[in-house]
């Protein structure tokens, strides 16, 4: 893609740099510890995302618990997947230097999640420590989208077109994460003259 592992880096760092990766800078493609390499779960969380709203299909992939290839057949080295249905991916690694990671994404209740568990001393640990932090998130906030209906009109008025009104809607209405029992306080404000 670039010429080079090289130059693929330098696209790699620019790239971290587009998606606010601030606390990352990569070395080379593979990932594999070298002096001037650093990241942050955080960042790793911010690129999971990226990745899931960019290349949503990314879970076909993220999600099999096997996959078999020349007859030799790899369980995901996520073994989440095998314990919670509400996980869904994204990426396992482990380095001596570094211990074992995983970013975890995750679906419930209408909310999406994203983790991030970096440097623990085994995978198992990894799995745990990342199951835990899923389950605190999903006990603690909900997912909740505004309705809009309250706050804009359904039509409005059309002088001198060919129809007298027309049907409006906002052209994407968010979800806003908020702590459990705070749901009903949120709310849209705007006007319309």
């Amino acid at each position: 893609l670039a010429g080079s592992t090289d130059a693929f880096t330098v696209q790699m760092n620019q790239e971290g740099k587009e998606l606010g990766l601030g606390e990352t800078h990569f070395e080379n493609p593979d990932g594999l510890p070298m002096p001037e390499m650093y990241t942050t779960a955080f960042d790793m969380v911010k690129l999971g995302r990226a990745i899931t709203e960019r290349f949503p299909d990314a879970f076909t992939y993220t999600s099999a618990k096997e996959f078999t290839f020349d007859k030799i057949r790899q369980r995901n080295f996520n073994t989440l997947l095998f314990y919670d249905p509400r996980v869904n991916g994204l990426k396992t690694g482990h380095v001596e230097e570094a211990g074992f990671h995983l970013v975890a994404s995750a679906h419930a209740n209408g909310m999406y999640l994203i983790s991030a568990v970096l440097g623990t001393p085994s995978s198992a640990a990894r799995r745990v420590e990342t199951e835990k932090l899923v389950d605190w998130a999903l006990r603690t906030y909900s997912s909740v989208q505004p309705d809009w209906h309250k706050t804009l009109p359904g039509k409005l008025r059309v002088y001198g077109g060919a129809a007298d009104e027309v049907a409006v809607a906002p052209a994407e209405v968010p979800y806003v994460t908020v702590e459990h029992g705070q749901e009903g306080k949120v709310s849209l404000q705007g006007s319309f003259s």
